[in-house]
């Protein structure tokens, strides 16, 4: 189908356009899409080559049950009491904003917030002891790019979510309490 040459061939029938034609259309629908599908290809891959690539992403979600407060009844009868605890959210890492992250990622933060839990009563016996939990979601995690210039990595950004080596979200969910040594539990 796609015998160029560089002399007319004559038609072999009359009325047929010839060899000539055949192998010019044969150009027309073969060779040129091939040749801008390499071009089209070439060009990809040399802009892919100027960006920032995500390397790695990773997000650890957990639900925890943390100790916040023990209260020891040392005398028996009615117990007034509350409790609260600290939240925070941090996002820490490279300030540029030029890779595209992730939602969580996207912007640098340091916020620390205090949540108060709810006034509870019960009625106590000598002896027993009441624990305050909150019960929350922490995550922990971190976003990594890599620049690509020319082929090879020029520059890197990283974000982590991270607060002193340890989650950098901590969300209180709902408190809760529970009372040891004779007594009964119950929950907020």
């Amino acid at each position: 189908c796609c015998f160029m040459s560089n002399y007319y061939h004559p038609p072999l029938v009359t009325g047929e356009r010839g060899l000539y034609w055949r192998s010019w259309r044969c150009l027309l629908r073969r060779v040129i899409p091939k040749l801008l599908s390499t071009l089209c290809t070439a060009s990809l891959y040399a802009l892919a080559q100027c960006q920032w690539v995500e390397e790695s992403y990773s997000v650890t979600i957990q639900q925890a049950k943390i100790l916040t407060s023990a209260i020891f009844c040392t005398n028996s009868g009615p117990v007034v009491w509350n409790t609260g605890s600290e939240n925070w959210f941090y996002v820490v890492g490279s300030p540029t904003q030029d890779p595209p992250w992730r939602a969580l990622f996207a912007s640098l933060c340091q916020n620390d917030w205090s949540e108060s839990g709810p006034v509870w009563s019960a009625t106590c016996n000598m002896g027993d002891s009441i624990y305050n939990y909150d019960n929350c979601e922490l995550r922990q995690g971190s976003e990594v790019f890599w620049y690509y210039s020319g082929g090879s990595v020029t520059d890197t950004a990283e974000r982590d979510i991270a607060r002193n080596g340890g989650p950098g979200y901590h969300v209180t969910d709902h408190y809760s309490y529970e009372i040891k040594a004779g007594g009964g539990g119950g929950s907020n």
